[in-house]
């Protein structure tokens, strides 16, 4: 039996509008928008609203607001046997920050792929390297939708290599 591709994502931040932002981004729109779209622009005389490019696949979204609940949502999934393929966490955080959430987060899973995004960094990426592992990468704020479909895309396809 072929098990089903992976594309869980998991946003570890603490500000409620980057969270907001990854839901906006990677959740597909209710397929029945489009109709309700289209009558708002008939009868207000406007141009229906231009739609989001669709993803490769469907992302299954879960966010965090810190690295402890980051934490509890990685060991939860690996519970539940659905762990995460890939996981977006903020650098800056009040309590653990970005880096310390990945240690903690390594101690039970190597595999998924990691993406800090931040505006600023304290650490370099060799640092960022040795103490989170090889499959993390680097993205800074501000970021486009397009961007981040695409990390997120490429992120998910690399841990179901």
């Amino acid at each position: 039996m072929k098990q089903k591709f992976n594309a869980r994502i998991l946003v570890i931040d603490d500000e409620e509008t980057v969270r907001e932002s990854f839901r906006e981004i990677l959740l597909p729109r209710d397929r029945g928008s489009d109709a309700l779209e289209k009558a708002s622009a008939d009868l207000f005389d406007e141009t229906p609203s231009v739609r989001r490019s669709s993803s490769v696949f469907d992302f299954e979204l879960e966010v965090a607001s810190s690295g402890r609940e980051g934490l509890a949502r990685v060991q939860k999934a690996l519970a539940e046997d659905r762990p995460f393929a890939a996981i977006f966490v903020d650098m800056r955080m009040p309590g653990w920050d970005g880096l310390k959430t990945v240690q903690h987060i390594r101690k039970f899973d190597r595999w998924s792929e990691i993406i800090f995004v931040t505006a600023y960094s304290d650490y370099k990426i060799e640092d960022i390297v040795e103490k989170a592992g090889a499959n993390v990468s680097y993205h800074c704020k501000p970021f486009s939708v397009e961007e981040i479909r695409q990390i997120a895309t490429k992120a998910t396809y690399e841990w179901n290599k």
